[in-house]
């Protein structure tokens, strides 16, 4: 797969080439591939949003973890990751849609500066873990701009 660069408001990262770049008032990007066989398109966004100064990354994972444990039908956390030295935390998780059991897989990376939270969420089908690498390839290319180059 070949990766090409994006810049986005104070950061920069690595997206497939080959995956449509959108934006929206809901959330500042999302790179996403083609529609699937279930009706997914394997995707990975990322909303932009303000946080309080008292609060962590782990309260935001924590945040999280109550908000998917109400509203996904069988979230189950499979795997948790504390890179908060580096300044990151991250979670990988699934759930149910309900219309046909198809289980779904999640990955969430929050990263924070100053008050704002770069939160992103991947998602593909249980029948797709060959995106987890592109994922983890985009989420790793993931930087912050110097304040001189925004």
């Amino acid at each position: 797969m070949k990766y090409i660069p994006f810049k986005g408001p104070g950061f920069t990262l690595q997206r497939p080439d080959t995956w449509t770049a959108t934006a929206s008032l809901d959330y500042q990007t999302m790179f996403s591939d083609e529609m699937n066989d279930w009706g997914i398109r394997p995707n990975l966004l990322l909303a932009i949003r303000p946080i309080n100064d008292d609060a962590s990354l782990h309260d935001v994972m924590e945040q999280a973890r109550i908000m998917g444990e109400k509203e996904l039908n069988g979230y189950t956390i499979l795997e948790e990751t504390d890179k908060s030295r580096e300044g990151w935390v991250q979670r990988r998780y699934g759930w149910v849609r309900s219309d046909d059991d198809l289980g779904i897989v999640q990955t969430q990376r929050f990263y924070r500066l100053g008050n704002l939270l770069f939160a992103f969420t991947a998602t593909r089908t249980e029948h797709e873990a060959e995106y987890d690498e592109i994922f983890h390839h985009i989420l790793d290319s993931f930087q912050f701009n110097s304040a001189r180059n925004n």
